[in-house]
């Protein structure tokens, strides 16, 4: 409040008459000192909350410039902290009970406003919003399980809060246990008895404890008249004096629509705690209560959890010391051998490419009829010693690139080169093997593509391998179809989506700023779908038809992977299904990360 003495109450209301009445009613009140401001529309009253000094508010729900609960709503909003009591008409008193449910402390019905009503109804809400702001506080603090507080700390805290707020003398909490058959007091407030001497069977003996629990419905008696029979405590448990008053109410602690306990409260100096307009502040005490209860279960079992985890991880641990221990020696080893595969490789390659040198350069002579005339049976016969000896070298060549690659040797030595000129290139080396089966071979380079920077002799080797794969498993008669031309990085997701018929050779990254897309479109004998997978894995041929026709080890597309990926770039592969073509792709950064 904005003052120990003084309550600054904001009232909007356009209605003259129930002005006058109101300020009457105030000048009339039990002696505490009110300070009244009026405006008549929602806008002013929405302009004066934002400058603050205003303890209470109470607003009228028909205004001039807003009606219903829109007016509440936007109240609400601009003084969510403030207390907030709306005035109603007889005809909108159920708009003012929803209002009530939406978070207005209060109404009052116009025309049956009287001075005490109207005090009692400001003091309340004034007291019902500080205990909700209690509440929620409490709240807060108990989602915090490793708060040190207990449980019974924490429903002791509680109590306390729910005597000062609502001005009662005693307070009790029972649970029902394990079996359902007891209610037995975990904390109370100003009772005489032991705490643990306090409780009650879950049955007719019960009275309203027992009935609020099984009924999950809250009690309330103002102590006009006898107890009735199903409230009433039956022998010996009407004896214990804590549960013993004419006025008492009795409210369900209830978790997730299961009942746990009760909140039994009472009086003895007055009856003001038990005004129904109370309940819905013991309801609210209930609740906190059995999200106290609840989240201290949930943390001793969670506390129990964790000591059984913590045994278990350590025994883990010392299983996963062994395991790491063997697994670094397994990876020790296999990075020897890898090594060992790769230098290998490599010596191989370089003891093999010499007598091949010699076996080529002697049938080309051989051919050239260097030293003499040969027959026309020996010609064929050294031709196929020299197409044989320049696929084996070939085949060396692309061993020992690989061995590079993987054992990071292979180096990239960029340079500026024109990308129409290598495709053509490429396209020259191949064209006598394609014309051979009858197959079209077509270039297409964009205009606005002119030169790039990258290894042109791996790049060369890039295509190669691509078209090359293309005129192989292209039947006769068929085409191959190169395009190229400048992207940017965002076509990739947004004009060439992920999908079930593609591959893509590096899933972990995604290429970024422009690039230049080379594809190789064929009419061959296509891909299955779960073959796409396969294609860039080293040693690798599909199990097609026209593959088993064909020479090769499946290295070439592993290689161009690499090759591609050194770049900064990517590969991936298109096919419609098996026996409808294929396409490769390539994306190539404008400046290779290499340079």
């Amino acid at each position: 409040m904005s003052s120990e003495t003084t309550i600054r109450i904001l009232l909007v209301e356009d209605n003259p008459g129930d002005v006058r009445l109101l300020q009457e009613s105030l000048g009339e009140g039990d002696g505490a000192g009110f300070e009244l401001e009026v405006v008549g529309r929602l806008s002013a009253g929405l302009e004066r909350l934002a400058k603050g000094g205003i303890d209470l508010v109470l607003l009228d729900l028909g205004l001039s410039d807003c009606r219903g609960l829109e007016t509440l709503v936007r109240a609400r909003a601009a003084a969510s902290h403030l207390p907030l009591i709306v005035l109603t008409t007889l005809d909108d008193e159920a708009v003012a009970v929803q209002a009530v449910q939406r978070g207005a402390q209060d109404y009052l019905v116009k025309g049956q406003i009287e001075s005490r009503l109207l005090t009692r109804a400001i003091r309340y809400a004034i007291e019902r919003k500080r205990a909700e702001e209690t509440l929620q506080a409490l709240y807060r603090a108990s989602l915090h399980i490793q708060e040190p507080l207990g449980l019974r700390e924490r429903l002791d805290r509680l109590l306390q809060t729910a005597r000062d707020i609502l001005h009662l003398d005693r307070l009790v909490i029972l649970l029902s246990d394990p079996e359902g058959r007891w209610l037995k007091a975990v904390a109370s407030l100003g009772t005489e008895e032991p705490l643990e001497s306090i409780r009650v069977p879950i049955g007719p003996e019960g009275g309203g404890l027992a009935k609020a629990y099984l009924t999950k419905g809250a009690i309330f008696w103002d102590g006009s008249g006898p107890v009735p029979e199903d409230l009433r405590l039956r022998p010996p448990y009407d004896q214990i004096a804590s549960l013993r008053s004419k006025a008492f109410a009795n409210v369900p602690l209830v978790v997730q629509g299961r009942a746990i306990g009760v909140l039994g409260v009472d009086s003895k100096r007055s009856r003001r705690p038990l005004h129904p307009q109370m309940h819905h502040l013991l309801q609210l005490f209930a609740a906190q209560a059995a999200l106290a209860i609840e989240h201290g279960r949930l943390y001793e079992e969670r506390r129990m959890a964790a000591i059984q985890l913590e045994a278990t991880v350590e025994a883990r641990t010392r299983e996963l010391q062994a395991a790491n221990m063997q697994l670094e020696e397994a990876i020790r080893q296999v990075q020897a051998a890898s090594r060992h595969k790769s230098a290998f490789l490599a010596n191989m390659s370089h003891e093999l490419r010499t007598p091949l040198n010699a076996i080529l350069g002697f049938s080309e002579l051989l051919a050239q009829q260097t030293y003499g005339p040969v027959t026309e049976k020996q010609a064929r016969y050294v031709a196929n010693i020299h197409s044989s000896g320049e696929h084996l070298l070939a085949l060396i060549n692309d061993l020992l690139d690989l061995s590079k690659v993987e054992a990071g040797k292979l180096e990239l030595h960029p340079q500026s080169f024109h990308l129409r000129e290598a495709l053509e290139a490429a396209l020259h080396v191949l064209r006598p093997q394609a014309e051979a089966k009858q197959q079209a071979l077509m270039l297409d380079v964009a205009d606005e593509l002119s030169a790039i920077t990258a290894d042109p002799l791996r790049v060369r080797q890039a295509l190669y391998n691509l078209l090359s794969n293309a005129v192989k498993f292209t039947p006769a008669g068929g085409s191959i179809t190169v395009t190229a031309k400048r992207v940017h990085s965002s076509q990739l997701t947004v004009d060439r989506p992920r999908t079930s018929n593609r591959e893509l050779s590096t899933v972990d990254r995604e290429p970024a700023g422009e690039f230049v897309e080379i594809a190789v479109a064929d009419t061959g004998i296509g891909i299955k779908p779960e073959d796409l997978s396969r294609l860039f894995q080293p040693f690798t041929q599909l199990e097609q038809t026209l593959t088993k026709q064909t020479q090769g080890t499946g290295l070439g597309l592993a290689l161009t992977r690499h090759l591609v990926e050194l770049h900064g770039g990517t590969i991936w592969a298109d096919s419609a299904g098996e026996g409808r073509g294929s396409t490769f792709t390539i994306w190539l950064p404008l400046t290779s990360p290499a340079s």
